[in-house]
């Protein structure tokens, strides 16, 4: 049959045309029936609501709509909901759901002085209802703390706040969210310049993180590796190797090595012996950490994967800082194969990338040696157009 007969057929056409007609039809009952779901779902919601038996009854409700609305992404209905859930707990004076409300619509404010002030709120109730040791106080107050401005005296105000919340915690022997509590009053004091106090908290979180959870839990592995860089943070270099030691000997341990993370500690392990003299241990531990992220990728040994990029940039800056240029340029191009390949660009384009994350205060993917990366690939740009 010729082809372009059938193509042009008005028979032909006006079949297609009325079965096309036919799936457009079908596929606009299928959304109308999606759409009329979805009204019947949210009419049955605040019938639920506006019918409530009690007040109480009816902000429960209230408060559950917002719930289910933010798990599905729907930030500004569930605002609404808890707006409506606040102005009619009112009515309950000092209630349970009511300073619920007060928190779920504090969590949504902007503002962070109208978010201290529901969380104010919220708090007086609780306390007035159960008494200060109650653990929704320390919710509450967790939640305080990050309406504060941490660049004057407010940073005060903040301590204070979470030390109630660690005293509450310690009463309950809330070991799973004592921890977070801990480091986040080591990081104020950090703020503070106050390292001592940051120190003894850091290591009581940690501590307490390993008697809970075990070293092969992944928050700890991070717990460790955030110490250590707040040693390097502060020039307490030593101190930083003693807790990289610790944390390298645990991974090799281990039933099942997670040899990713071991390839970040060595990376850390290198920059502290950079930083103390010893460059022939810095290298040592460079090409450690690119070896076991290789091995935690199961890459080639000629073709590493994305997530040895800074491995390689490490001994880029390594070699380059030594003049080393050769030994820099098999990792240099290395890197700029899985960048190519990845359609990032080129190293100096990347280099530009690490700067920005820096700047903007989302840190690089290694905080450590982020600046000695960019030092190391522009000193291989220099090289190159200087040797043409």
């Amino acid at each position: 049959m010729d082809k372009q007969w059938y193509d042009n057929n008005p028979c032909h056409i006006k079949q297609n045309s009325k079965l096309i007609g036919k799936v457009c039809t079908a596929l606009l009952i299928l959304f109308c029936h999606a759409s009329f779901a979805q009204s019947l779902k949210k009419n049955s919601i605040d019938f639920n609501i506006n019918n409530a038996a009690t007040l109480e009854i009816k902000v429960d409700l209230l408060i559950d709509a917002g719930n289910k609305s933010l798990e599905n992404d729907k930030s500004n209905l569930a605002k609404r909901y808890y707006e409506r859930a606040v102005t009619d707990g009112i009515k309950l004076g000092k209630h349970p759901s009511y300073a619920s409300a007060l928190t779920k619509l504090a969590n949504l404010q902007e503002n962070k002085i109208t978010a201290r002030s529901l969380y104010q709120n919220s708090l007086d109730i609780y306390e007035e209802l159960y008494g200060p040791r109650d653990l929704n106080n320390a919710h509450v107050l967790d939640d305080i703390v990050w309406t504060y401005d941490y660049s004057g005296s407010d940073t005060e105000l903040a301590i204070d706040q979470i030390k109630r919340s660690i005293v509450i915690r310690r009463y309950h022997k809330d070991y799973q969210t004592l921890p977070a509590n801990l480091r986040t009053l080591a990081w104020l004091y950090e703020i503070k310049n106050d390292y001592k106090k940051a120190e003894t908290n850091y290591r009581e979180a940690l501590n307490i993180d390993l008697r809970i959870l075990g070293f092969n839990d992944i928050r700890v592995i991070l717990s460790m590796e955030n110490l250590a860089q707040f040693f390097i943070d502060i020039g307490e270099f030593k101190k930083a190797e003693g807790v990289l030691w610790d944390k390298r000997k645990r991974h090799k341990a281990a039933k099942y090595i997670d040899y990713y993370n071991l390839g970040r500690s060595e990376s850390m392990l290198a920059w502290v012996y950079l930083k103390l003299g010893k460059d022939g241990t810095a290298e040592y531990h460079f090409i450690n950490a690119l070896n076991n992220i290789k091995e935690s990728m199961n890459d080639p040994s000629d073709s590493p994967s994305f997530p040895a990029l800074p491995a390689l940039l490490d001994l880029i800056a390594y070699y380059a800082n030594k003049q080393q240029f050769d030994k820099a340029r098999i990792y240099y191009d290395q890197a700029q194969n899985i960048l190519s390949e990845a359609g990032d660009g080129s190293l100096a384009d990347h280099a530009q990338f690490i700067e920005n994350e820096i700047l903007s205060g989302n840190g690089a993917s290694y905080t450590w040696s982020a600046d000695y990366q960019i030092d190391g690939i522009r000193l291989m740009i220099d090289y190159a157009l200087k040797n043409n």
